[in-house]
Formats: structure tokens, C-alpha cells, sequence
């Protein structure tokens, strides 16, 4: 049985490592029936597979993370706050194939150009970089503003719209169901791991602040 809120956070405060909380990631977020869904599976098979075909992703790159997926947030500012009606459906979409074109057209850009930008371009290059360091990446927040040479980002442009579009009208593709009038974001990432790293990234802090408690 998935662990409540309450076991949830007694099993991450007596974690003792990283490791520890990576399988708690796995466990209770990745390798369950996402909460949100629990009642209509078959739903949430049918908007994987929309989603992976609207963003053109491998079959089984999709799943639900965050409090649709657990009952309750993790995130270290929210954490155990229930899953509401007004919850945002959160997606995590592991593509190396996808990934990997972005970080392609990011160094095509950033090769010939970075040592000639203005300082927005390079703060824009060096956050992209840095995401793309960490294995994550979310489309719909790029921004363009001060980037020199934007005609070598159009893909990135194209990827940005479709990402955009795709997850806004989730809802208005599964009409009066779970997914409706709910908000859904999504981010990027170029393996499991490094999504697992994320995650796990996120419990270690509150790891630190429940253990500050005492």
C-alpha cells in the first residue's frame, strides 16, 4: 500500500542517505498508480499516450509526479499539502531523443556567437546550460529576449509552442474528466535518473528542514 502523508514524512525523516530517499522516489512517486488517476487507470493510460504522441517522445515517456501522483505535495515549501481540486497536474517526460536536440541547438548557438553576446544573451545561455547540466529542461518557460543570432534557436522556438500548447489544453482534449479545468505542467529530462535526481534533489531539503525540527 502507498504510504499517507503522515508515514510518508516518518519514513523520510529516519532516511539515513541519498540513496534512501532515491527509492523513496521510486517507490511512492514513479513505480505507483498515480494518485490523481487512481479510480480510472485506463484515463491515465489514454493521456500518457496523447501526450507522448503530441510531443513526439517515446512510448512510456510520460508519467505523473508531484501531489497528483502521491496524494500530497513533497515539494519542500508545500510539503503534505493535500491534493486538491485546484492542483496543478505536474509531468515529468524522460526523452534522451528530445532532450538531446535541445541540448544540440543550444551548442550550435552557443559556440559560434558566445564570446560576441551581450550580457542578457549570456545570462540566457548560462541558465539554459545549467538546466541542461542537471539533465532537466522545462520548454514552456524559454525566453528568447537578448539572444543574438535567433534564427538558430527556431527550434527550440517550435519545441516552446508545441510544449506549451500540448499541456494547456489537456483538459479540452479529456473533457469532464480528472484532467479538466486542472492546470498541467511538465518538464524535461534526458533519462530516469536524472529524474530521479531531481526529485530526490527536493527531499533532501525537506530532509534537512524536518530534521532541523528537533
Amino acid at each position: 500500500m502507498p504510504l499517507d502523508a503522515d508515514e510518508f514524512r516518518t519514513a523520510l525523516k529516519t532516511s539515513r542517505s541519498h540513496a534512501d530517499r532515491m527509492r523513496l522516489i521510486e517507490e511512492e512517486v514513479l513505480d505507483r498508480d498515480p494518485f490523481a488517476f487512481t479510480s480510472n487507470l485506463s484515463l491515465y493510460g489514454a493521456i500518457q499516450r496523447h501526450l507522448e504522441k503530441s510531443l513526439g517522445v517515446e512510448t512510456g515517456a510520460v508519467s505523473l509526479v508531484g501531489s497528483g501522483a502521491v496524494g500530497f505535495s513533497i515539494a519542500p515549501d508545500n510539503f503534505t499539502r493535500p491534493f486538491l481540486p485546484s492542483s496543478d497536474l505536474d509531468f515529468a517526460v524522460v526523452s534522451p531523443k528530445l532532450f538531446d536536440e535541445v541540448w544540440a541547438v543550444l551548442l550550435r548557438w552557443g559556440h559560434p556567437v558566445r564570446h560576441h553576446i551581450p550580457k542578457e544573451a549570456e545570462d540566457w545561455f548560462s541558465s539554459r546550460s545549467s538546466e541542461i547540466f542537471w539533465g532537466w529542461l522545462n520548454p514552456s518557460y524559454l525566453r528568447f529576449e537578448g539572444a543574438t543570432k535567433p534564427y538558430l534557436l527556431k527550434d527550440l522556438r517550435q519545441l516552446k509552442t508545441n510544449w506549451f500548447s500540448t499541456f494547456r489544453a489537456l483538459g479540452t482534449a479529456f473533457p469532464g474528466s480528472e484532467a479538466a479545468g486542472r492546470d498541467a505542467t511538465a518538464r524535461l529530462y534526458r533519462s530516469r535518473m536524472h529524474l530521479l535526481q531531481y526529485q530526490t534533489s527536493g527531499l533532501n531539503r525537506v530532509w534537512h528542514q524536518l530534521n532541523k525540527e528537533e
